[in-house]
């Protein structure tokens, strides 16, 4: 895929969702020296698509007092 000019990409809408993937946070971590950002998305310290919802139904299946 050829790299377009910034021109031709700053009115483009971004991709609505992405899955996050083991994937996504492997390659994260490898190549987490070509960008600034956050240390913990840089380290591989956030959820992925599964992760996130295993953790939301958890939660939302806990009782309130």
């Amino acid at each position: 895929m050829p790299v377009k000019e910034w021109f031709e990409v700053i009115d483009t809408d971004l991709p609505r969702h992405v899955p996050i993937t083991e994937k996504t946070r492997e390659f994260t971590k490898k190549e987490a020296t070509r960008f600034r950002g956050s240390v913990r998305v840089s380290t591989g310290r956030f959820f992925t698509d599964a992760e996130y919802e295993e953790r939301k139904q958890r939660v939302m299946s806990t009782p309130l007092p």
